[in-house]
């Protein structure tokens, strides 16, 4: 009996932690909620490329997840971004993810093919899941300008804490969840390269309340002519609305 109450006991604690750890909402899609970001950018033998974006979280909006096996009527919420661009983003009780996305000058709605999780749930260190993603570091250089070479793979990414302390330009973020993704793929060279090996480590930490605070990247090929290249993006400002 006493053996009973201890197990109960001790799968409450755990439930407790689970949902104490899934409350802290690391990436709230709160309307209003605005952000800016410092991008800066390291090419091969380049000198580095520094600009910033911004994004504002719009009302909530119902749209058809294409996704979904019955393609069931959900509430999304629209993220404007600096180019005037929009992502349409799902919540429910296992993930945040990314459902559609609308290009600049576009009047329609591009659905995902496949879910593009931001945060599966339960938030936990182990937890796994794989989501499609693009190279978009790797230059093509010609006598006159660059082409970006965007070639689709996949993501396999892993909470891997769930207490990390961060400074940022915005500030200094504790409690903050750190996912890190790794992935592969290859595309075709210049003329006698051949195939090119690409290697992506993707790490994106979230504050709870904030959302995304920084990301790192680096897309790594087999070639000099590619290189090594990466990408910081920090949280430079943030506001979050009072209703």
């Amino acid at each position: 009996m006493v053996k009973r109450v201890k197990m109960f006991l001790f799968a409450c604690t755990l439930s407790l932690l689970v949902i104490g750890c899934e409350k802290n909402d690391y990436f709230p899609l709160t309307e209003g909620l605005q952000k800016s970001y410092k991008i800066v950018v390291k090419f091969e033998n380049e000198p580095p490329v520094r600009y910033r974006i911004f994004s504002t979280f719009l009302k909530k909006i119902k749209m058809t997840n294409e996704n979904s096996p019955n393609k069931e009527i959900v509430q999304v919420t629209p993220m404007l971004r600096e180019d005037a661009s929009v992502f349409y983003y799902y919540k429910n009780s296992n993930n945040i993810e990314r459902i559609a996305y609308q290009p600049l000058g576009k009047q329609a709605v591009l659905y995902e093919e496949e879910p593009r999780y931001v945060i599966k749930y339960p938030i936990k260190k182990g937890v796994m899941w794989k989501s499609p993603s693009k190279t978009y570091l790797l230059l093509k250089h010609y006598p006159y300008y660059n082409k970006r070479i965007t070639v689709p793979f996949k993501l396999s990414s892993t909470v891997e804490e769930i207490n990390e302390t961060v400074r940022v330009p915005a500030g200094t973020f504790k409690n903050c969840l750190k996912i890190k993704s790794i992935g592969e793929t290859t595309f075709i060279g210049e003329r006698g390269i051949g195939d090119v090996k690409v290697q992506v480590e993707n790490t994106d930490w979230f504050s709870p309340k904030v959302g995304l605070i920084k990301t790192t990247r680096t897309e790594i090929t087999s070639t000099e002519l590619y290189g090594k290249n990466k990408l910081t993006k920090e949280l430079e400002s943030y506001k979050i609305p009072i209703w």
